[in-house]
């Protein structure tokens, strides 16, 4: 047994349940997102192998051991968490097109007064197909 994206997503969808009843906010899951990397980094420069092949493939589970670990959840979860979280930022963005002046929309902006390319964003985000303005 070895972990896969599929294992992944079933333990994600577990822990992303579980902060959600929890009462978390967007923020603090990618607050504790951040956390589990970080501290899947800690555990991974410690130790590489606990030398049983059992256990490893069940922490292989949660942290990268050497027992064919693709995608541990600790590793990994800090991408569900952003997600989460910039979807929770992007569903109170009144209208992304004039940029409400917002805490959430300041990143919109930024890429708009960049890229200089107002007409272009806001043609997409129109389409149909992602979101209803």
């Amino acid at each position: 047994m070895q972990t896969d994206i599929l294992t992944f997503a079933g333990f994600a969808f577990i822990l992303m349940a579980l902060l959600i009843r929890l009462g978390f906010s967007p923020r603090v899951i990618l607050g504790i997102g951040i956390g589990l990397n970080g501290a899947a980094l800690a555990i991974r420069s410690a130790f590489h192998t606990t030398g049983n092949y059992a256990v490893d493939q069940l922490l292989g589970f949660f942290i990268v051991t050497d027992a064919e670990a693709y995608f541990p959840l600790f590793c990994y979860f800090v991408f569900v968490a952003f997600g989460y979280a910039l979807g929770g930022a992007y569903r109170r963005i009144i209208d992304l097109c004039r940029c409400i002046h917002s805490s959430e929309s300041a990143l919109f902006c930024a890429i708009r007064r960049l890229t200089r390319s107002d007409q272009i964003i806001c043609v997409l985000l129109r389409n149909k197909y992602y979101i209803n303005i």
